[in-house]
């Protein structure tokens, strides 16, 4: 709330007035728990200085407010958001005492039970010195020694585990206070204790919390692994209740676990902890909320952290607002920018980051502009403001974040939002041809429909293309800043976000990608002599704390081969000793500001194999010196609109190898080639066998040369399939380990499971019954389907993209076959396709790498 009361700075025998009223309350409120209400009403000077302390926090909140109203900032912190919050649906805004109300909330139950939750999970680690290594280990690998960000803050599974755990055997509110409601007589819980009517229960969370038969007989020990993200998915209703019960549950949990988990990354990033009395044995002192009881630690400043430094650079410092040094900002004298909001449907955050992006740029330029989720524009766009879109589909639903807005704006009246400007980008990928860009469709034609304005054409993001945040950075310098410029009445200018790359004479540092944890190869080798795609079997070890589950995947990246970076080199006239600097106004995953090798940049950094994109191919093509080459690529454009086949596009490197091309620098040759990305790898073991050892299995990719004469002869290899086969007993791997989708927990937590074979190439073994894929093993197997089915079974289906549409192809045959068995009647296309949408959202769950 940008108010600092300054206690670890004062006198411990003069704190703040603040503190002292705080411990007022909480001492007052702890007596009155345990008497009768009418005996506190006689306790007249106890009530006045309980009275009085309310009264002070009241009047220094209503300070805070005036202060911030006469001070107005851009800061996305709580006050901002209680002073300046609007109900979407009335536009009506906080009243004074509802905001002093929510802050005395955050302010009191966000200090004393979140410190108190600290302290605990301070006893435990200490008291567990190999828990302690592990979530040191984890913030060191993942923050290291930079300022903490919020993208940090979802890469400490194991912290959040131990905060879980230690809420766990410690519920720093111990106590539930329950009642039976709409009983008018004498009740039987559990066919064991008769209520006289509706009785208040208490329910003591230390018990609950250590129940043997949930937690096992190691209830009472402090294991942060049982709350690992998935196994804490899988605890029975009501197991773990330290934030309250119902609707009175804790408003602010979320706000206090992240809290807590920024307090202890800071903690552990700067300190070392040991006993200040290494016999301590816990026990607990009790006020409004329960604490460890004269418990002391020392801390002391880890080796190479500098006293003079510790506050410094503790939070990242964001770079919004500052301007951007590369970037001409066509609107500096332009006075009354219209606000902008970027609004963003998103479930695994690609939408999101493109919305952050655009925001940076906005706020760059000197634009207002905040971002937002797709579900926040329900009601709230009106004139004035220029609204951006940006979404994804889902199978053709939309995004979680956005469904109540679709259900919105599908229910006006037309015209209804005559007067609002806006902009639709889409994110997709085209290899779903049904469903391509449906949602970001939907909302282009329904806002038109309602009368608002499109300032620009829709822009769209096409994931089988290659990289979606340029394209979508492209977008705004060819596109979105033009059309906005336009808006304001000022010219385009140069609006383009380009890479700056500089050979520089300093000495290199290494930048590799910190993804993942490291996991050690135990074996791997060749499952099949077959010449093309043969198959490899490899085995990791995951590093302690690191288990998986059944449906997970890891996601691997690779490495550029030593080759492909040399041919780099060559296409970009290079040397592997010289040193580059890059610089970028766009948010980039590249390294930039940091001298380092071109031959690091180019192994680590950069992916060498992406097909080039159309907009690539179409500039190469405008800078061909050659004829023939022009003709080359021109005719490789026109087999790609006329077949619509992405994946057999030459590389951008293969394009520089094959023809000649002038007038391009350096710089803009790097800038079309796409950040590495990690590649998802569905395990193919079990963790009933090892939950920390897991087996992959893939084929190794290899395309043969394109039609074209001119690239018959290049052969491409997949990096990433080619970088495991590579790998060597011993050889350490950056993993990280992901869970399926939720929509298929409900499937690995199932206790029984049927296998049916298909085999591709051994048709005749008896065991696939003559079926070649899943789909073929699905039609055979129908009628039994069709049972299940009708007892409400659900589908989940895991593969590549071809199997959920064969997968989805029998099923809707299996439909159109069982309504003529059962009525007679023929279904239209049309029928059939509006039971496969209620179907895919309610009963089909899919998973495709």
């Amino acid at each position: 709330m940008d108010t600092r009361f300054n206690s670890l700075s004062r006198d411990a025998d003069e704190p703040h007035k603040l503190v002292n009223a705080l411990n007022g309350i909480f001492s007052e409120v702890t007596v009155r728990a345990a008497r009768p209400a009418w005996f506190t009403k006689l306790q007249w000077s106890a009530n006045r200085k309980f009275d009085e302390n309310n009264a002070f926090l009241r009047k220094l909140a209503h300070e805070v407010i005036s202060h911030r109203r006469a001070n107005p900032s851009q800061k996305k912190d709580l006050l901002n958001a209680l002073v300046n919050g609007r109900d979407p649906a009335t536009g009506n805004s906080l009243t004074d005492d509802c905001i002093i109300n929510n802050m005395m909330a955050f302010l009191i139950a966000g200090s004393e039970t979140t410190g108190n939750l600290l302290a605990f999970l301070l006893y435990y680690l200490l008291a567990n010195p190999k828990a302690y290594a592990t979530l040191r280990e984890e913030i060191d690998r993942v923050v290291g020694g930079d300022p903490l960000a919020p993208e940090h803050l979802n890469k400490l599974p194991y912290t959040k585990a131990c905060l879980r755990e230690a809420l766990r055997l410690q519920p720093t509110v111990p106590v539930l206070a329950v009642k039976p409601v709409d009983v008018d007589g004498p009740i039987v819980l559990g066919h064991k204790w008769e209520l006289d009517g509706p009785q208040t229960i208490l329910i003591l969370l230390h018990h609950l919390h250590r129940d043997a038969s949930v937690w096992g007989e190691n209830a009472q020990d402090f294991n942060p692994e049982r709350m690992l993200d998935r196994n804490f998915a899988k605890l029975p209703p009501n197991a773990w209740k330290p934030f309250g019960n119902g609707q009175r549950s804790c408003i602010g949990n979320e706000f206090a676990f992240q809290e807590a988990t920024i307090a202890v990354a800071l903690l552990f990033q700067k300190f070392d902890f040991s006993f200040a009395d290494p016999d301590y044995k816990l026990t607990i002192k009790q006020a409004a909320s329960i604490k460890p009881a004269n418990f002391f630690v020392h801390a002391k400043l880890r080796p190479g952290v500098d006293a003079l430094s510790t506050n410094q650079g503790v939070v990242h410092e964001d770079t919004i607002g500052k301007p951007a040094p590369a970037t001409e900002n066509v609107f500096s004298g332009v006075n009354n920018l219209k606000p902008i909001i970027v609004y963003y449907g998103s479930n695994m955050g690609t939408s999101m980051e493109l919305a952050n992006n655009l925001v940076k740029s906005a706020i760059q330029r000197g634009f207002q502009c905040t971002a937002a989720a797709l579900d926040e524009a329900t009601g709230s766009l009106r004139p004035g403001v220029l609204s951006v879109f940006i979404s994804s589909s889902y199978d053709g639903q939309p995004t979680n974040n956005g469904a109540k807005f679709i259900d919105w704006i599908s229910a006006l009246s037309p015209n209804s939002l005559t007067g609002v400007e806006f902009v639709v980008f889409g994110c997709g990928n085209r290899e779903w041809r049904d469903t391509f860009q449906r949602i970001p469709n939907l909302i282009f034609a329904l806002l038109e429909k309602q009368g608002a304005i499109s300032i620009a054409a829709k822009g769209s993001a096409d994931a089988a293309e290659g990289d979606v945040l340029a394209q979508f950075v492209t977008w705004q310098a060819s596109d979105f800043w033009p059309c906005v410029a336009n808006l304001h009445g000022v010219a385009p200018g140069t609006t383009d976000e380009a890479l700056r790359v500089a050979v520089v004479h300093h000495k290199p540092t290494f930048q590799p990608i910190q993804t993942g944890v490291s996991a050690i190869v135990k074996k791997v080798y060749r499952l099949t002599d077959d010449r093309v795609r043969p198959k490899y079997h490899l085995e990791l070890e995951l590093p302690e704390g690191h288990n998986y589950e059944v449906g997970g995947y890891l996601e691997i990246l690779p490495r550029n081969p030593l080759e492909l970076v040399k041919r780099a080199l060559r296409a970009l006239g290079l040397k592997e000793e010289d040193v580059l600097e890059l610089h970028s106004s766009a948010s980039t995953p590249l390294p930039t500001g940091v001298p380092l090798l071109a031959k690091d940049l180019l192994s680590h950094h950069l992916d060498l194999n992406q097909p080039a994109t159309v907009k690539q191919l179409e500039l190469l093509r405008d800078h061909c010196e050659v004829a023939k080459d022009k003709q080359a690529l021109d005719s490789i454009l026109e087999e790609g609109n006329r077949t619509n086949v992405l994946t057999r596009r030459p590389s951008v490197l293969q394009i520089l190898e094959a023809v000649k091309i002038g007038n391009l620098p350096m710089s803009t040759l790097i800038g079309l080639l796409p950040p590495l990305k990690p590649r998802p790898y569905s395990i193919s073991s079990s963790p009933l066998s090892s939950p920390s050892r897991c087996t992959l299995t893939w084929s190794v990719l290899q395309h043969p040369g394109l039609s074209h004469p001119r690239f018959s002869q290049i052969t491409t290899y997949g990096l990433a399939s080619n970088f495991l086969s590579a790998l060597k007993d011993g050889d350490t791997l950056s993993v990280t380990v992901k869970p399926s989708h939720a929509a298929f927990w409900p499937w690995a937590l199932a206790a029984r499971v049927d296998i049916f074979y298909a085999f591709s190439q051994d048709t005749k073994n008896t065991e696939s019954a003559g079926c070649k894929y899943a789909q073929d093993r699905l039609l055979l197997e129908r009628v039994r389907v069709m049972d299940l089915w009708e007892q409400g079974a659900r589908m989940y289906v895991c593969g590549s993209r071809l199997v959920n549409e064969g997968v989805k192809e029998v099923l809707k045959r299996m439909y159109v076959e069982g309504v003529k068995k059962q009525n007679g009647q023929d279904l239209t296309e049309a029928q059939v396709e509006e039971w496969w949408a209620s179907t895919r959202r309610d009963r089909y769950a899919v998973d495709v790498f």
